[in-house]
């Protein structure tokens, strides 16, 4: 049976408990994603080519360790499509912050598609780029629908809401898969435990020790809004020439990663 190349899968992880979760794809190599990150939100540990396990993914077996709090970089074979998951079973102030901007500064940078997804209790958000440009915007709540709903391409709202049917439809639109995976530990170990994971071609793994994506003051102007609104200008000075603030700081990681690569 063919897959469908959308975000169900990954949905499937969180049973019949509403998902939870935020994440950011774009076009482009996974190893960009992990410079990005580390150069961005301060020093990480960084595991590349990480163990893929394929194991229950929301199994708490003996031999299944524990759900890790780590940073997963994740690309599928045949797909031109990175994932990164930020969080998974809970979505934190900082993400709805942080993560808008680096979909945005890497949908700049690599003048590619990058779309950033949250959903936490029932309300859900994104937001979708082309090189460096808002294309479209969305937030909702299963019970109230859309509370907020741009677009520059065309698009309109979905009849339906419920069970993040507008992101599961805008990933099948972009022909995003989104795998079903998340990262697990047991004592010093770390590895992604994947649903198939004969589908993964990359796995990186970043433990943030700690550094927070976004300042505190950022987080609480952002928690005084109803959850969801992630917004792409949180964090940028109304200046016109300050409006990407890490832009030229991912230019020359992109120059360093790519060096990095023609030079293996």
């Amino acid at each position: 049976m063919v897959q469908a190349r959308d975000l169900s899968a990954f949905l499937r992880l969180f049973d019949d408990e509403p998902p939870s979760f935020a994440l950011v794809a774009y076009r482009g190599a996974p190893g960009m994603a992990t410079a990005v990150i580390a150069d961005t939100y301060g020093p990480a540990a960084v595991v590349e080519d990480a163990t893929v396990r394929g194991s229950a993914v929301g199994g708490d077996g003996e031999d299944e360790g524990e759900p890790a709090a780590l940073i997963a970089v994740v690309a599928e074979h045949e797909s031109p499509w990175t994932v990164v998951l930020h969080s998974v079973g809970y979505v934190g102030a900082d993400h709805l912050v942080a993560l808008p901007d680096e979909a945005l500064d890497l949908s700049e940078t690599l003048g590619t598609d990058a779309l950033v997804l949250s959903a936490d209790a029932g309300s859900a958000g994104y937001e979708l780029y082309r090189g460096g440009e808002l294309l479209e915007r969305a937030t909702w709540n299963d019970e109230q629908g859309y509370s907020t709903f741009e677009s520059q391409r065309g698009g309109s709202e979905r009849d339906e809401v419920r069970d993040l049917a507008p992101a599961i439809a805008l990933c099948r639109e972009l022909g995003l898969h989104v795998p079903a995976c998340c990262p697990r530990r047991s004592g010093r170990q770390s590895w992604l435990a994947a649903a198939d994971p004969e589908r993964i071609a990359h796995a990186s793994l970043l433990d943030m020790a700690g550094n927070q994506l976004v300042g505190d003051e950022a987080i609480r102007e952002a928690s005084t809004d109803a959850y969801p609104r992630p917004t792409a200008d949180m964090l940028r000075d109304d200046e016109p020439e300050e409006r990407h603030p890490h832009a030229s700081r991912l230019r020359g990681v992109l120059l360093r990663w790519v060096g990095r690569v023609l030079g293996e």
